[in-house]
This record gives C-alpha cells, sequence and structure tokens, in this order.
C-alpha cells in the first residue's frame, strides 16, 4: 500500500506538487524584488539626468543669449555642455535630444524630458515630478482624455517633400539646415523658396504609479 501512495523519492503526488509551488513562488517573488528594485534605480536616474540637464542648461542660458526662453537637449550637448545621455530604461538608447527641454515662462523654468518611453512633461523645474509612459507617435487619429497631439514637419520643393518623413519641430530645424546649408532658429526663417508641411501626430501617455 505504501508504494502505491508515494513515487521513487519518498513523496506522494501532493507532497511534491506542493513543493514545486512552494519553489515556483520563491521564485517568483525574488524576481518581482528584483525587477522592482530595478525600475526604483531607473527612475532615481532618470530623474538625476533631469537635473542635470536643468543645470546645464541654465548655465548655457546665462552664457549664450541666443537661448533666452528655450534650451534643448540638443543644444547643451551640441555646445558641449553636457554629454549625450544614455537612457537608464534601455542602454542602447540616448534621452530624447528634440523633445527634452527647458523653457522660461514668466521667469519660471519648465521642464518637458523624456529617455526612452519614459517622460516628464511641461513641469516646473522644482517640482516632485510626474512620469508618463508614452506610445510612439502615429498620424492615426486617436481620442480620448490621455492623447498628446503635436505637429511634425516637413518641407517641400517645387512641390516635392525633402526630407524622408515628418518631424517634431527641433529635430525638423536640425534636419532642415543639414540638408538645405541654411540653418535656422524658427519655422518663420525658411527659405522663401522653401514650402514648410505638416501633419498632427498622436501618442498616448499613462501616468507611472
Amino acid at each position: 500500500m505504501l508504494k502505491n501512495k508515494l513515487n521513487n523519492k519518498g513523496l506522494g503526488k501532493k507532497e511534491m506538487m506542493l513543493v514545486l509551488l512552494i519553489i515556483f513562488a520563491g521564485l517568483a517573488f525574488g524576481l518581482y524584488k528584483i525587477l522592482g528594485n530595478n525600475t526604483v534605480t531607473q527612475m532615481a536616474n532618470f530623474k538625476r539626468l533631469a537635473t542635470s540637464f536643468i543645470d546645464e542648461a541654465a548655465r548655457l542660458r546665462d552664457t549664450e543669449a541666443l537661448y533666452e526662453n528655450e534650451v534643448y537637449l540638443y543644444d547643451t550637448i551640441e555646445l558641449n555642455y553636457i554629454e549625450e545621455m544614455p537612457s537608464p530604461f534601455e542602454k542602447s538608447e540616448s534621452c530624447d535630444l528634440y523633445e527634452s527641454k527647458i523653457e522660461i515662462v514668466d521667469r519660471q523654468r519648465y521642464i518637458t524630458f523624456k529617455c526612452s518611453d519614459y517622460y516628464i512633461y511641461n513641469q516646473k523645474t522644482t517640482e516632485n515630478y510626474i512620469i508618463y509612459k508614452v506610445s510612439e507617435w502615429t498620424d492615426e487619429k486617436l481620442t480620448g482624455d490621455n492623447v498628446q497631439t503635436a505637429t511634425f514637419y516637413n518641407y517641400m520643393v517645387n512641390g516635392i517633400e525633402v526630407l524622408d518623413d515628418y518631424y517634431i519641430e527641433k529635430e525638423f530645424l536640425v534636419k532642415y539646415g543639414m540638408k538645405s546649408g541654411y540653418p535656422t532658429i524658427s519655422l518663420e526663417n525658411l527659405k522663401s523658396e522653401h514650402e514648410l508641411v505638416k501633419k498632427t501626430y498622436y501618442r498616448t501617455l499613462e501616468e507611472v504609479k
């Protein structure tokens, strides 16, 4: 009778299942702790990078009169105020050069900062930041309370689009300067023979709890 109840290791089926459940539960808990701690570290590094950007943008603004009201991460790197910032979430990526910026409104600084899919949007630099996770931009219309829209640009010569895609304003201006040989800091200063064209793009934002 006893041999029929036990397997060849001396454990019954119920006991073996219980042991396996305990092992799997332990592994799942350990994995949760590792991933949870990793996420906390990533978020802390994200905020640290945002603070570094704020400091260097302020230093650039104090030195370069051209950037009195707006400083992009692209500007601080291009002018050697700061090195390119690897994303704390994806080491193969860098924080976004063209969406990350500091704006000065009524002497108050506001930061927008993006690394990988994580995003601080237009918040006072003295605040404890709300962080969002965002989707990829798409030109397919999205609706809802958690949808963000932005205008993307290209330009045409003789009715033909020049750039290979549409780009958010700062990235467009950089690519326009490289392609046309006519650098500009605003959309109003394109060459007269270059026709600006634009599209609305959409993405979703989800607050990270």
